[in-house]
């Protein structure tokens, strides 16, 4: 699992991975982004911000989490 926090405002983010925990679900709307996109945010953190301040405005994000019982 690799999640990020950005801040619109001030253009700063934070990341971290880690491994998804037991009956953790969440909605992905990049889950169908194809390579060619993703790389080009690897190398573009301002096309990144853009389409996550996108997606927030197009009330995509934030993501919805939920927990099912193991």
């Amino acid at each position: 699992m690799i999640s990020y926090a950005w801040c619109g405002a001030c253009r700063k983010m934070s990341g971290s991975t880690g491994p998804l925990p037991p009956g953790l679900i969440l909605s992905d709307p990049w889950r169908e982004l194809d390579r060619a996109a993703w790389e080009e945010f690897d190398v573009s953190l301002p096309k990144l911000f853009s389409k996550l301040d996108r997606l927030w405005e197009d009330g995509v994000l934030p993501q919805g989490i939920s927990w099912t019982q193991q």
